[in-house]
């Protein structure tokens, strides 16, 4: 979060310099051209018409060539006003400068790629994710979306479970509602919640030499008690978040209650099932 901040300070910060750059563009350009006819009189300075002689002779000549011309009486004028005009110049030049290479830097920059556990592939429509779901991963996803709108895909390396189980249903609904596909690489795992993440996918596949665990949730009740969900009884209201987060996701009633009811009593909180190639087949945890 911080490095965006940072990105849209120093996005105000070109804008501004942009801004500014116009301004003196466009003051040093009016000042250039009201100038501008003095400025022509340069040609008609005495030691253009007169080479090789020293500036009092020169203007001595010049007077006498001219004949009162305003071009050879205004000549210290003249210059003066050429000497202005080109110190407008060489400043409309340096602060123009200065705008066009901060912009040339700005594109220059490459795009932010990681966002937590999520990291963008190089054809901007692909995110890797390595690491456990946490309070910030949502946050993550959603600024990875915001800068890559195309992503499609969440390839999963290891996923061994979440830190925040509110978030993490968060996550793999939203996940879901943007329609991306999940994809377990070969040699990956997911386990606990980081299971549930994966079945967010509208398309689902799974690599080989993979590891699929499931075990009951546990936590503490308000005296601060150890509790597991096989404390409680089938259908009771503790159990329901979970069984509407499988609906949510494209699992009918049925469906939910049966993969949701197998996960809690496969292992304890303390330990893991990992899921037989049977088993996968059976909970549909592909889907083409």
């Amino acid at each position: 979060m911080q490095s965006l901040v940072m990105r849209k300070s120093i996005s105000g910060y070109i804008d501004s310099v942009t801004v500014i750059s116009l301004s003196v563009f466009l003051e040093g350009l009016f000042l250039f051209l009201t100038d501008f006819r003095k400025l022509i009189l340069i040609f008609c300075k005495p030691s253009f018409l007169f080479p090789g002689l020293s500036e009092r002779k020169q203007l001595k000549n010049a007077k006498v060539f001219s004949s009162g011309s305003s071009c050879i009486s205004n000549y210290k004028e003249m210059k003066k006003v050429t000497q202005q005009v080109l110190r407008w110049g060489m400043i409309v030049a340096l602060v123009m400068t200065f705008a066009c290479g901060s912009d040339n830097d700005d594109d220059s920059d490459p795009k932010r790629t990681s966002f937590g556990i999520f990291t963008m592939t190089a054809d901007g429509k692909t995110a890797k994710m390595d690491g456990e779901i946490n309070s910030k991963s949502l946050e993550n996803y959603e600024a990875m979306a915001k800068d890559y709108p195309d992503v499609n895909k969440i390839q999963i390396v290891n996923c061994n479970g979440s830190s925040d189980d509110e978030t993490n249903l968060k996550l793999s609904k939203k996940v879901h509602q943007k329609g991306i596909s999940t994809e377990l690489l070969d040699n990956g795992t997911i386990a606990s919640g980081g299971v549930d993440f994966f079945l967010a996918g509208v398309k689902r596949s799974i690599g080989a030499n993979t590891k699929i665990g499931v075990h009951s949730w546990g936590g503490t009740d308000g005296n601060g008690n150890s509790v597991s969900a096989s404390d409680f009884p089938k259908g009771h209201a503790n159990h329901q978040p979970y069984i509407d987060y499988y609906m949510s996701i494209g699992f009918s009633q049925a469906d939910a209650e049966e993969f949701y009811y197998f996960t809690i009593n496969a292992a304890p909180a303390s330990g893991m099932h990992w899921m037989t190639a049977e088993e996968i087949a059976k909970y549909k945890m592909e889907k083409k």
